[in-house]
């Protein structure tokens, strides 16, 4: 009966392989060095809960609800001033690089962009094994504002 404490070895082990999710991080070689980590929170909570205002008649009042779906190979991006008298922001970035429409995970954007922050001063960006999101944050300098023109 040595068979039966193997198998409960291997269903442990699987448990825990599962548990601990794998997060690779590529860091900028070069870029403004700064610290985004105070904004980490607010960027993931945002994308994590996005909602779309549907509207199906005229005249119908909007329903919040809806979780808002990234498409393929899109992006939902925003910008935090860090220090305006140093003229210094913090850019993050979410892209789904997978081939369907998805949410994002605000525990995976967290845990994602916590490990870019400490690894790589520059910014950079990282994703979890299998996770549909590649997470990008790049403290930059300049001010946050609309994008520029042609």
């Amino acid at each position: 009966m040595l068979y039966k404490p193997l198998i409960a070895a291997a269903i442990a082990l699987a448990a825990v392989q599962t548990a601990v999710a794998q997060i690779t991080t590529v860091c900028n070689p070069a870029g403004t060095e700064a610290s985004c980590t105070q904004f980490i929170a607010t960027f993931c909570n945002f994308a994590s809960g996005v909602v779309v205002c549907i509207i199906s008649r005229p005249r119908e009042s909007p329903k919040l609800n809806a979780l808002k779906q990234i498409d393929p190979a899109d992006t939902l991006t925003r910008c935090f001033t860090l220090d305006a008298a140093a003229n210094l922001k913090c850019d993050f970035t979410a892209l789904n690089t997978h081939t369907t429409s998805t949410g994002i995970s605000g525990t995976n954007c967290q845990n994602v962009l916590a490990q870019v922050n400490t690894t790589c001063p520059l910014g950079g960006f990282g994703q979890v094994t299998g996770a549909a999101f590649q997470f990008y944050g790049d403290p930059n300098t300049g001010a946050c504002g609309p994008p520029a023109g042609n």
